[in-house]
């Protein structure tokens, strides 16, 4: 039987999930062309030997497009670090008015608009709506990602006594006498 950790979200709804593979992230990468570094822009250069192959000088217009496109997949690859490990790990959700849990995105949710109109498109199907769902609908709230958060990466809640205790053995921090 699968066993899923269950959250109470800030609005009352109740989000069932579970700790995501460690590295899952790196596959998924891997795996979306999106994310696949573009190779760098050769040019052919002459030297003693004879003609031979090079990266483009920074500054040519070859380089500049593709330090471009390699800013583009690294900011995509950014995203999906930051995202993934929620689509995974996010199992299934209860909100405050229903009685079933549930992985369909509600009839009546639709992709915020203002992300639209800032260059943001919603993914594509209907796995690409429970994402979105996910990240826009449900988990809203830094507050409410941060504590699903931790079940995902398995990190487990400490005490503020623990958190003392770590932060007592660091030297440095108790005070200084004055001098005079």
């Amino acid at each position: 039987m699968e066993s899923y950790t269950e959250i109470t979200l800030a609005d009352g709804t109740v989000v069932r999930c579970e700790a995501v593979p460690f590295l899952a992230d790196t596959e998924i990468i891997a795996a979306m062309p999106e994310c696949r570094m573009p190779s760098p822009p050769v040019e052919v250069v002459n030297s003693k030997h004879g003609p031979t192959t090079a990266t483009a000088r920074p500054g040519t217009p070859e380089y500049n497009a593709w330090e471009v496109e390699a800013d583009r997949v690294r900011a995509e690859r950014a995203r999906v670090e930051r995202q993934a490990p929620f689509f995974l790990g996010v199992h299934s959700w209860k909100l405050s008015e229903e009685k079933k849990f549930s992985e369909d995105v509600p009839k009546d949710w639709e992709f915020p608009r203002r992300l639209v109109a800032l260059g943001v498109p919603p993914r594509a199907g209907e796995d690409g709506r429970r994402w979105d769902y996910i990240v826009y609908g449900l988990l809203r709230r830094a507050q409410d990602s941060s504590k699903v958060q931790r079940v995902l990466y398995g990190m487990e809640e400490i005490t503020p006594e623990e958190g003392q205790a770590v932060a007592d053995k660091f030297p440095g921090d108790e005070e200084q006498p004055a001098d005079n």
